[in-house]
């Protein structure tokens, strides 16, 4: 887990007794302790798979990047150097950068932190600032007093993710997208103007030429990112667009990556990636975790603290797992392989299914944040509140106070919104097993995909065609969708497509609980049997938010165990 921590002389001493021996336990090592007049700075690495690079000048100047750091199509310390000679605190942080990272930059005698230019990394923080760290359980091991934060708690369980610069703790937070720290006499917060709304143009009118800019553009990071990784790619393959993409342009940077595809026998993707990769003469490695054997009981105690320490704190499904997730990450690198994921490649398409010329940011909850039923919680829940918070966060992405936006900025909440929160977590915690790339994430990209126009998001029509420009082969091949990609989309896929599109924002409010209106199977290891081993069933932690019982979902119940669990191995003080 490459994890940066700067913390007060008092907090640094309390990481020393409370935190990094439970990180040296599952194999995380101190690489470096740094004295910062009133800080310290503590690298904590993953010394199989590092994802820390350093570089510093003769005046006393250095520069350490957290994640994999590309600038202007180099890498390394190299990058990192050419970087830190032009970087100015007041000026545009993100130009010619690529990759999800924190960047630590000690300059003139001034110390700055600052993130990626989608905001995929995080700074997570404590109220006064004593600490700071892209990791929430270093935040979380270090404050003196932890309480269950209301609000919070409900936005993880409902949509899965943490957001409004708030988690489920009152006493962690995290800073605004596109922030840079600065340490002086005093530390300053300075606010960026985001690289992806800055400048947004208009979409392309040009049909062909949207997908020629677009195709230009992800080549460009492509490129990059294999070069990055020395030709060693692992790709995560199923049956859609977005890793189909990914593998044209990687052939166009001249990479035969291996696939690996999870899922059962016989599944579609699982079918569509050995299709593929036979085609293509690719090494394919097949994951189905469900053949994982179920923990003990008894064992679930130690199971769920490796979880906790490799996926820091919380993920977006829970942290109750049969041990199959932790496991399997780590054997991505093996070999000096660099992953990549193509999470976000919705970008293309028409995500929330949207349609006129203006969006009201209210159907935007209504339509995709209800995936839960009310009953499912105590009086403390306020729906009408809940339902505010996330209007709020998602104007404050938008950087704008108006509650109805035009087309162009509603499809720009896919990425600034759910790839900011959800998918983004995603590469945090895959980035703490060493380097990853995940290419839909990157500004650059997301800004050119703001122009793909309406009718070329519906039925992922720029995408294909970027797909049959980037590789007309691996165009041909069946899809998961029951279709090449080099023809017309199938009749069954139109009509479902438009279904989602005529379906109406107060039908779709209340699609959740009307799908969902018999509870699904509980899992073994959210049942009474197994909590008994690990905590208190009275869950007096949770108990005056949530009726555990009554949840007929295994990923929200397992979120709401979570941070049970958590409470209790914590010692967190009650609600107030």
């Amino acid at each position: 887990m490459s994890t940066y921590i700067l913390a007060t002389p008092e907090r640094a001493a309390a990481a020393e007794t409370a935190l990094l021996p439970l990180l040296a336990r599952y194999g995380y090592t101190v690489r470096e302790r740094r004295e910062l007049g009133r800080r310290r700075l503590i690298l904590v690495d993953n010394p199989e798979h590092s994802v820390i690079t350093e570089a510093s000048r003769d005046n006393g100047d250095w520069i350490v990047a957290v994640g994999p750091f590309l600038y202007a199509g180099q890498w390394g310390a190299d990058a990192l150097r050419r970087y830190l000679d032009v970087f100015t605190p007041d000026g545009d942080p993100w130009p010619a950068t690529q990759g999800h990272y924190t960047l630590l930059i000690r300059k003139g005698g001034r110390l700055h932190v600052l993130c990626d230019g989608l905001g995929a990394h995080k700074i997570y923080h404590d109220a006064e600032d004593t600490v700071l760290s892209n990791s929430f359980l270093a935040v979380l091991s270090l404050v003196e007093t932890r309480r269950l934060d209301v609000d919070g708690a409900y936005i993880y369980a409902w949509t899965g993710t943490c957001q409004a610069c708030r988690t489920f703790v009152e006493q962690v937070r995290f800073r605004p997208a596109n922030t840079v720290l600065t340490w002086s006499d005093r530390l300053r917060e300075h606010r960026h103007p985001s690289p992806i709304l800055r400048g947004l143009e208009p979409p392309l009118a040009d049909f062909e030429a949207c997908a020629s800019a677009n195709l230009a553009t992800l080549q460009g990071v492509m490129d990059a990112g294999a070069a990055y990784a020395g030709g060693c790619v692992r790709l995560s393959f199923s049956g859609g667009f977005d890793s189909r993409l990914l593998l044209g342009t990687l052939r166009r940077a001249g990479v035969a990556p291996e696939l690996y595809v999870y899922g059962r026998d016989g599944e579609t993707d699982v079918r569509i990636a050995r299709d593929v990769a036979g085609a293509a003469g690719l090494t394919l490695h097949h994951v189905d975790k469900s053949r994982h054997p179920e923990p003990a009981p008894a064992a679930m105690p130690e199971v769920l603290e490796c979880a906790m320490v490799r996926f820091d704190g919380w993920k977006n499904g829970g942290l109750f797992e049969t041990g199959a997730d932790t496991v399997d990450r780590p054997t991505r690198h093996v070999g000096g392989f660099v992953p990549m994921n193509g999470g976000l490649g919705e970008i293309y398409r028409n995500f929330f299914n949207l349609t006129g010329r203006s969006v009201a940011l209210d159907d935007i909850v209504s339509s995709f944040y209800y995936s839960f039923d009310p009953h499912w919680a105590t009086d403390r829940f306020d729906v009408r509140r809940y339902h505010e918070l996330l209007v709020d966060q998602l104007a404050a992405q938008l950087d704008t106070e108006e509650r109805c936006v035009d087309m162009t900025r509603a499809q720009l909440l896919y990425p600034l919104f759910r790839g900011r929160f959800w998918t983004a977590r995603e590469a945090e915690i895959n980035q703490r097993f060493g380097p990853m790339l995940f290419p839909y994430l990157e500004h650059a990209c997301i800004a050119g995909a703001a122009r793909v126009p309406m009718r070329g998001r519906h039925l992922g029509r720029v995408q294909a065609a970027m797909i049959r420009r980037a590789d007309p082969e691996l165009a041909a091949l069946d899809s998961a969708y029951g279709f090449a990609f080099a023809e017309r989309p199938g009749l069954r896929y139109r009509a479902d497509a438009l279904r989602s599109l005529a379906r109406p924002m107060w039908l779709r409010r209340r699609s959740y609980r009307l799908r969902r209106h018999h509870a699904q199977r509980v899992p073994e290891i959210l049942s009474p049997a197994v909590l008994g081993h690990v905590m208190d069933t009275a869950f007096p932690h949770t108990a005056p938010l949530f009726k555990h019982r009554r949840v007929g979902d295994p990923g929200c119940l397992n979120r709401i165990l979570t941070m049970e669990w958590l409470a209790q191995r914590f010692g967190f003080v009650g609600i107030e």
